[in-house]
């Protein structure tokens, strides 16, 4: 991922919401829960150092469930709301959809005492493109919203005002992570579906992945996949790959860029199993 200038839909959103924070109560981040650091979105430090922050780890079904627990009690210590929601089934809207009624009260209360008038509560939507955004605006909405759904990064591009009961969400285009320069987040964000696996040497990424990306998780993972893998063969084990799913080319022999493909392909889509490639940072390392 390149350093320099941002394409257009992100520096946009970062216009949007520079300018429209003052406009807003809260912001509310959504990160993916297998990598909620890599998912980080620059500016949203920057954003809710103007206003309350809920932090939401979508993909909650495709992550780790230890991870993930890991992940909320660090939250907690950092003074963060966090929310660990599946979108797609409406899994852990609960906790969240009640924070947010609370936070509206709250603000209507305070309207209240200063002899003003009740109004919905207001959030500004940010996220990277395609980490799950458009599905919790369905959710909140019940559907009504029509926003916008699809496994192509960067599809919801415009800006738009979503009602949900007495909340008004502003829906930004996608941002840019945190860790932009950083290798391994970029692989990172190509295993969890933010970066195109296309524009990628899918080899060099699931080595990467069976050697460091998954850790402890790999064996589990092979389990999943129903190859065997032992440190040190990784290629062994891509070669097993191609051969029991079919992907050989004339003369019967592997061809290991398909494999790959398929391979990260459907651990990111939870095919092999759950995995989360972060885990909660110790005092010092942010």
């Amino acid at each position: 991922m390149r350093r320099g200038g941002l394409p257009g839909h992100m520096a946009k959103a970062r216009r949007i919401a520079r300018e429209k924070v003052g406009l807003v109560d809260m912001v509310l981040e959504v990160v993916d829960a297998r990598a909620p650091l890599a998912t980080h979105s620059v500016d949203a430090d920057a954003l809710a150092e103007r206003k309350p922050r809920l932090l939401i780890m979508s993909h909650s079904d495709l992550a780790a469930p230890m991870s993930t627990s890991k992940w909320l009690s660090y939250w907690q210590q950092q003074n963060v709301y966090a929310f660990a929601i599946d979108a797609v089934r409406g899994e852990g809207l609960g906790p969240l959809q009640t924070q947010l009624k609370r936070a509206g009260m709250g603000l209507n209360e305070r309207l209240a005492e200063r002899g003003r008038r009740h109004r919905p509560l207001r959030a500004i939507v940010i996220g990277l493109p395609n980490v799950g955004k458009s599905s919790l605006l369905n959710r909140l909405t019940r559907g009504k919203a029509k926003a916008r759904t699809g496994a192509k990064p960067g599809i919801t591009r415009g800006e738009q005002w979503l009602r949900s009961g007495n909340i008004e969400l502003l829906d930004l285009p996608g941002m840019l992570p945190v860790q932009a320069g950083d290798t391994d987040a970029a692989r990172i964000l190509q295993t969890v579906g933010i970066l195109s696996l296309d524009r990628f040497d899918a080899v060099e990424l699931c080595t990467w992945l069976l050697k460091e990306g998954l850790g402890h998780q790999t064996e589990e993972i092979a389990s999943g996949v129903g190859i065997s893998y032992r440190p040190g063969e990784e290629m062994e084990f891509l070669r097993s790959f191609a051969v029991s799913r079919g992907r050989l080319a004339s003369g019967g022999r592997p061809e290991l860029e398909d494999a790959a493909l398929q391979f990260a392909r459907g651990l990111q889509q939870g095919k092999w199993g759950r995995f989360t490639l972060e885990e909660p940072p110790h005092d010092g390392e942010l």
